[in-house]
């Protein structure tokens, strides 16, 4: 993955958030190694925007993304859980 592109941005994170409940978060840790990248050259999004996310993200629905990526992922490891409340 090609330090400082968008592609690293997106999937180069080693933070995740979980809502286990109304009044529980957890934040945790991520570890793996670095995915490759692959061009994508045709694509399709199926995706109701403002059903899945709400009225403000509506404006999705036809607008081209800026990028389009496949990355080949790995086996993580999980690590540090915290409960956030």
């Amino acid at each position: 993955m090609k330090a400082g592109s968008k592609e690293e941005f997106i999937a180069e994170h080693y933070w995740g958030y979980s809502k286990y409940s109304n009044s529980t978060t957890f934040e945790y840790g991520v570890k793996h190694p670095s995915w490759l990248v692959h061009n994508v050259k045709n694509y399709t999004i199926e995706c109701d925007f403002e059903k899945l996310y709400g009225k403000q993200f509506s404006f999705l629905q036809d607008n081209k993304p800026d990028s389009v990526f496949m990355a080949k992922g790995s086996p993580i490891s999980i690590l540090h859980k915290k409960n956030l409340k």
